[in-house]
């Protein structure tokens, strides 16, 4: 991956991490942070990694990211100096479900020995 992209991926990350904060009313104990950013080398997409906290209100609160991915993009082509702002699609991160679902397995591996 170039150092472009790299560079690109991290602003992204923080401007869509601030945006998100400041444009979506979130559900009342709703906790949503952007874990990552994969945007294509030609720069014209951009895959968003989403944590959300908790659980059961993910698909809340993705429903309500999608629902705004149009005046996401509009903003961050505001904030952006770059010449085409990238399509936006928004993912739930599951590394954190997974890893904890392999201590449980791991635990109880442990636990029967």
């Amino acid at each position: 991956m170039s150092e472009r992209v790299v560079k690109m991926n991290e602003l992204i990350r923080q401007e869509i991490a601030r945006l998100l904060e400041q444009e979506i009313e979130w559900p009342k104990n709703c906790l949503v942070t952007v874990v990552k950013v994969i945007t294509s080398r030609d720069l014209k997409s951009a895959k968003i990694f989403l944590s959300i906290f908790p659980d059961n209100l993910s698909g809340t609160a993705l429903h309500l990211i999608r629902k705004s991915t149009k005046q996401l993009r509009e903003l961050l082509a505001e904030e952006l100096t770059i010449f085409t702002t990238p399509r936006l699609n928004f993912f739930i991160d599951s590394t954190e479900r997974q890893a904890a679902k392999i201590d449980e397995v791991i635990d109880n591996l442990k636990n029967e020995r």
